[in-house]
């Protein structure tokens, strides 16, 4: 059995995380009051809904978070059937920052955070 370490730490404080112990050159770290994310010591912001979107994921590592759950939690209990390929949008924009595999699609389900 194989087990992951995760290095996601989220602030809900606004601090420089950079200075923390528990962030190493791997870590990644969601300031939620600052609406900043850090890579290891890279700073990398994002719009509003790829942030929101990367914190719901990041509530709950290794959680399968449905479609129609994202979809509802980030664009509204109305959203629209176009919102669904935007989603597809906004995860690929996600990924393309994180230079990095964190977000894994688990066909047919959802999107998942995991490092």
């Amino acid at each position: 059995m194989e087990f992951k370490v995760f290095n996601i730490l989220v602030l809900d404080e606004h601090s420089d995380p950079r200075h923390s112990p528990l962030v190493d050159e791997l870590a990644l770290v969601i300031d939620k009051a600052a609406y900043v994310v850090y890579l290891g010591s890279d700073k990398i912001t994002f719009p509003k809904k790829e942030f929101e979107l990367l914190l719901l994921l990041a509530s709950n590592p290794r959680k399968v978070f449905k479609r129609a759950e994202i979809l509802t939690n980030i664009w509204g209990p109305r959203h629209k059937p176009k919102d669904s390929r935007s989603l597809d949008v906004h995860i690929r924009m996600i990924r393309k920052k994180l230079k990095e595999e964190f977000i894994t699609t688990v066909r047919g389900v959802g999107y998942r955070l995991e490092k």
